[in-house]
């Protein structure tokens, strides 16, 4: 136990005893994989009145949860029994979590995984739960990129941005069920770049370099950028 941490202790009259601690940083948080810089979580230990010591290693909330269960009056008689109740209270706690993401909005199966493993939960559970939210359509990586991509075209993006960023969510973008057909034509994406760069076009300067370096910051493929630096230069010049 650290001075930087805190901890509650339940000790029962059957021998069991439940100590839960919290740390109070994330460089001061406990970690079952060694010292290296992890999502903060807590240490609960188990021991019963056979010898028998348990040590699991938690999310911040999930120990939260134990404890405000153990205050209520929750007893477990040995160390297997509470190490199996911390295992089911964490699964149920990753499935709320879940809901109440998806409930906010739409998430990628990569995205959902790592906000999770973030927040200190059991990466197996977590893998899981994912994966049954999947299976039963609650996370759909079709779905998600599909409205991200429209969003993102009708921000400006260019496909280069587009896919860096679904890359990052774990979405390969030429894997994407329908793209580039469903979403734009090369008609369309000329027409969204040209009207996107059309408001770098003015001021002193360099009109196709500033409309090239705008369109290649949002995305855009080089030969777009090119294309439609010349077409918006030589309008600006016979205007």
């Amino acid at each position: 136990m650290t001075s930087s941490s805190w901890y509650f202790e339940q000790n029962s009259d059957n021998g069991c005893s439940i100590t839960v601690e919290l740390a109070r940083t994330r460089e001061d948080s406990f970690s079952s994989f060694g010292t290296s810089a992890k999502p903060q979580r807590a240490r609960v230990i188990c021991r019963d009145s056979l010898g028998t010591t348990h040590t699991v290693y938690v999310a911040q909330a999930v120990a939260k949860r134990l404890v405000l269960q153990l205050k209520k009056g929750l007893v477990l008689n040995t160390a297997a029994e509470a190490s199996l109740h911390i295992e089911t209270l964490e699964k149920r706690m990753i499935a709320e979590r879940i809901e109440q993401a998806i409930n906010a909005r739409d998430y990628a199966r990569k995205e959902l995984s790592d906000l999770l493993l973030k927040r200190g939960f059991t990466c197996d559970y977590v893998t899981c739960a994912v994966n049954h939210a999947c299976d039963v359509g609650l996370i759909n990586d079709n779905r998600y990129a599909a409205l991200y991509i429209r969003t993102k075209l009708a921000c400006g993006w260019g496909q280069t941005k587009i896919a860096f960023e679904l890359k990052k969510r774990g979405i390969v973008l030429q894997e994407v069920e329908g793209w580039p057909d469903a979403f734009i034509t090369g008609d369309e994406l000329y027409e969204r770049a040209y009207a996107a760069a059309l408001k770098k076009a003015h001021g002193s300067g360099d009109i196709y370099a500033k409309v090239v370096r705008f369109l290649a910051s949002r995305g855009y493929n080089a030969q777009l950028c090119y294309r439609v630096a010349r077409a918006i230069k030589e309008d600006t010049e016979q205007n």
